[in-house]
């Protein structure tokens, strides 16, 4: 026996060191594709910046955590491109490890290793690699929500308890599909004798009360200044008409999530035919029903939401819901953790990582889509300084562009979306009057430049043409912006004498 074990050992650590060494390869792979045809940070983290600059409890869209995070991130790394792949690939990293934990705690370390290699091998793995955005931050958040509430559950101490409260209000302040975790969890909780049990002691509720206090000004916002994210919510959240919508949408959500698992739903099958013999789930009954409730029955809750409500359901929500089904799929079929198969669902991974460089080479040779933000931002401030001599410190807008001002014009300009500065806590009608600011919204947008018009007193407008590379087999065609000036209050410049 004494012999045997350092093998085992040894054969452990080279799974594990495969293991880091082939994810880093991937990371790698999209991170260097991503620099080679990426001119610019992506549109979902400029609106995360211009979210999270004004540090406020929410804005016209989310909750607020995840635009804080992306936000400070780039306050302290610098306003580059590569600070924002660097926060990308951190947090999938960190929810690839915390799931890593998850799956060890309950499976051993060979098993967990499998399960950490299969959600390698998903579509969804990829997309959270590729942005740092509200459905990509959702998976560490959720995942180191599980794992203290795991921590909690078996251990019992008051710090986990409180830390599990603070974590499920993080995940709500990220996005407010996180109800449906807090729900699972919950039902995990009432349908175990033991379960039922730790909820008639105190420490459980002490970390309810704790999250209950971190979502008040949260909600506070909500009511007060946040009647835009909850109409955001409402158009989301459509209920169709007829019985047809109860079927087509929660049909159309499960056909894209298969798709998204497709490569690690065929290894499971294959693996799961062999296994037949091998003991098929966690020897606890706790562990088992846990990975129940936090696997299938989370992944597939949206659809039972939307069978019911009939509510459409956006195909990203799947994301993060999945992050556990790897982990219940080795414990439910046994699967053995040969090192074949580890090194099968790697491949796996890489090959979905192929998949991406392909089509980020295709994308940018022939169907590009990125947007002149860097020079969009550069002509808004000349045009702004053409006419007046005090700095541009207000910027809102609808549509692109106006959040590139955020992350690319010099001094930082306070930004608002939705054509109401009330979304940004630094911004009120008297600054506006005092200091002015601009309007970026793209020409075609007429409903939105009508209502700016009517919204704002507005001095002068321009109108930039931009040339872009958005274009289909070297086709270019200019991007056409309308500027709205709001003179500051005694403004100075050329612009200014006719006033």
């Amino acid at each position: 026996m004494s012999s045997g074990a350092p093998a085992a050992r040894s054969s452990l650590l080279t799974r594990r060191g495969a293991l880091s060494l082939v994810t880093a390869l991937i990371l790698g792979v999209i991170v260097l594709v991503q620099l080679l045809v990426r001119s610019a940070i992506s549109r979902d983290e400029m609106e995360n910046i211009h979210w999270g600059q004004a540090l406020a409890w929410g804005n016209e869209k989310h909750p607020p955590l995840f635009g804080w995070v992306n936000y400070l991130w780039v306050e302290v790394f610098g306003r580059a491109d590569l600070s924002t792949f660097v926060l990308e690939k951190l947090n999938v990293a960190l929810g690839l490890f915390l799931g890593y934990l998850i799956a060890r705690r309950i499976l051993g370390p060979g098993k967990s290793l499998l399960a950490t290699a299969l959600s390698l091998a998903t579509v969804n793995f990829v997309l959270m690699a590729l942005k740092y955005n509200g459905n990509s931050a959702l998976w560490p958040v959720w995942l180191a929500f599980l794992l203290l509430l795991h921590v909690a559950v078996r251990g019992g101490q008051w710090w986990a308890w409180i830390g599990v409260g603070m974590l499920g209000a993080a995940a709500v302040l990220t996005k407010y599909h996180s109800l449906v975790l807090l729900a699972c969890a919950f039902g995990w909780l009432t349908t175990s004798p033991r379960g039922r049990r730790i909820l008639t002691r105190p420490a459980p509720w002490v970390g309810v009360l704790c999250g209950l206090a971190v979502l008040i000004p949260h909600v506070h916002w909500l009511f007060t200044d946040g009647t835009s994210a909850l109409a955001y919510a409402a158009d989301n959240l459509t209920e169709g008409t007829g019985a047809a919508a109860h079927v087509r949408y929660p049909v159309k959500y499960l056909l894209i999530q298969a798709l998204f698992l497709c490569p690690a739903l065929i290894l499971i099958w294959r693996w799961a035919r062999r296994d037949r013999l091998e003991t098929r789930s966690p020897p606890d009954e706790l562990d088992r029903q846990f990975l129940l409730w936090h696997g299938p029955v989370l992944g597939l809750m949206p659809v039972g939401l939307s069978l019911v409500s009939g509510i459409s359901l956006g195909s990203m929500w799947g994301i993060a819901t999945w992050g556990l089904f790897p982990a219940w799929a080795v414990a439910r079929f046994g699967l053995r953790p040969r090192r074949a198969r580890v090194r099968r669902a790697l491949l796996g991974a890489l090959a979905l990582a192929g998949v991406y460089v392909a089509a980020a080479v295709v994308d940018g040779l022939f169907i590009a889509r990125q947007l002149p933000y860097k020079p969009a931002a550069a002509a808004v401030l000349d045009a702004w300084e053409a006419r007046f001599d005090e700095p541009l410190t207000i910027v809102g807008g609808d549509g692109r562009y106006y959040e590139g001002l955020a992350v690319y014009a010099p001094g930082e300009p306070d930004v608002f979306g939705a054509l109401d500065p009330v979304t940004h806590r630094r911004i009120s009608p008297e600054r506006l009057q005092r200091e002015g600011g601009v309007i970026v919204i793209p020409v075609q947008m007429t409903e939105s430049l009508a209502l700016a018009r009517s919204r704002f007193e507005v001095d002068a407008e321009q109108q930039l043409s931009l040339p872009t590379e958005r274009h289909r087999l070297y086709r270019t065609r200019a991007e056409e912006l309308v500027v709205l000036f709001m003179a500051p209050d005694n403004a100075h410049g050329p612009g200014t004498a006719d006033r």
